[in-house]
């Protein structure tokens, strides 16, 4: 359950509540709203092309060897 509850300056107060906030196992994020909130949170650590190959290798890492492929990605320094 998520609540959100809004006090405005002339002291009137506005609830809201949802039962299955978007993003949880029972409403989860549409593929495309996932790939950009992921997008959004990274590039402010990797560069684009650094975030768009971390999102690739996550992506597929059901399929893969082994974690190398991600491991890769936590020896880059982050952006300045």
């Amino acid at each position: 359950k998520a609540a959100i509850v809004t006090v405005t300056a002339a002291g009137r107060t506005y609830t809201r509540e949802l039962d299955s906030p978007i993003g949880n196992p029972t409403a989860p994020l549409a593929p495309s709203d996932l790939r950009a909130k992921f997008m959004s949170l990274v590039t402010a650590v990797l560069d684009q092309p650094g975030a768009e190959a971390l999102w690739t290798t996550l992506s597929s890492i059901e399929r893969a060897p082994d974690i190398n492929g991600v491991l890769s990605f936590l020896k880059q320094r982050p952006k300045s």
